[in-house]
């Protein structure tokens, strides 16, 4: 069964350039992962602040494994630490 997963990620002030900088880097090689169909990282076009990270899954289980995976985990506890973000919404449409 296909899944799809969008997140929102909101900047804080200032930041949004290297937060979306960041978010591609380091998120580059999740459309490789076992599962994954399509992966992208998207800035919002009418607010700078926002990035959408959209994803496709072959099934809810690869979409979980993504979800508690040591690379989001650390990817976001760095961007986190550094002050770049400001809100993180998983259930974004």
């Amino acid at each position: 069964m296909t899944t799809y997963q969008c997140a929102l990620i909101r900047a804080n002030s200032g930041c949004d350039e290297v937060l979306g900088a960041y978010l591609c880097e380091a998120l580059d090689d999740v459309s490789s992962m076992a599962g994954c169909r399509a992966f992208a990282v998207e800035a919002d076009p009418q607010l700078s602040a926002n990035w959408l990270l959209s994803a496709t899954w072959e099934s809810p289980e690869a979409m979980r494994a993504f979800i508690g995976s040591e690379q989001l985990a650390q990817v976001l506890s760095h961007a986190l630490q550094q002050g770049w973000i400001q809100e993180i919404n998983c259930n974004a449409p």
